[in-house]
């Protein structure tokens, strides 16, 4: 981890230069001494979703602090890592700072199945934690979606006649509407039992992330989670298409 005291931080840049700063909003955060804090380090360092050789370096910081702290008060923490997480790859980060930014990704996986398994009550803390997962077990490009679901402002397009269609996520599933008309997806129901970190891999996200949620005490997140990664039909012409796919591709235009 590198030290905050090291001139290299002058070396690194975050989205207003050079980062000389950094070291000392690390120290507020650490302290507690500034409200202000995380906005200046969301800023500074996970600006509108770009992140910067300053953010690799800091990442580390940022866990080490979280790790001290109690569990209801590290959603903020992890949900800046996965925010980090999601905006970039590990291999993107300087040599020189690589190995403690993907050892600090894999510290925080036990910490947030932790806190999720206390059942958070607040529903969009569950979503930013679930996302925080996904990201940092590698299945970033997910996140998105999942902060999509509190917002509720998923959209899509069928893939065979390209009528836009609304994706409202319910307590029974997702209902997806085009034009005036509705029409139900079938609300999936969501895997039985709880993942092991071992279980947390980008290729299995359809089984554990509904796990997940459902352990979490939100069974609802969970039919909606499970929904996701199920097959949608368009209630205009019929035809049947992945619903992730296609938030996907959209996502990505």
């Amino acid at each position: 981890m590198l030290d905050l005291n090291s001139p290299r931080w002058r070396e690194l840049r975050d989205a207003y230069g050079a980062a000389q700063d950094i070291p000392h909003a690390l120290r507020e955060l650490a302290d507690r001494s500034s409200s202000g804090v995380w906005e200046k380090l969301w800023s500074a360092l996970c600006h509108q979703g770009t992140v910067y050789s300053a953010t690799y370096a800091s990442i580390p910081h940022v866990v080490a602090i979280a790790e001290r702290q109690s569990l209801p008060d590290q959603v903020d923490y992890w949900s800046f890592v996965g925010a980090v997480a999601a905006a970039t790859r590990a291999s993107a980060a300087p040599p020189d700072l690589r190995g403690d930014y993907e050892a600090a990704l894999d510290r925080s996986a036990p910490w947030i199945m932790r806190l999720l398994a206390s059942q958070p009550k607040d529903r969009s803390s569950v979503v930013y934690l679930l996302a925080a997962m996904a990201a940092v077990r590698g299945a970033g490009d997910l996140a998105s979606l999942l902060e999509g679901i509190v917002d509720e402002e998923l959209t899509g397009r069928c893939p065979a006649c390209s009528v836009d269609v609304r994706i409202e996520p319910t307590g029974e599933g997702v209902r997806i509407a085009a034009e005036d008309s509705e029409s139900w997806m079938e609300a999936l129901e969501p895997p039985a039992g709880a993942p092991t970190l071992t279980d947390i891999k980008p290729e299995t996200c359809p089984t554990w992330l509904p796990q997940l949620a459902h352990a979490s005490g939100h069974p609802d997140l969970a039919r909606i989670i499970a929904t996701l990664f199920g097959r949608a039909r368009c209630p205009s012409c019929g035809d049947a298409f992945s619903l992730l796919e296609e938030l996907q591709r959209q996502a990505a235009e």
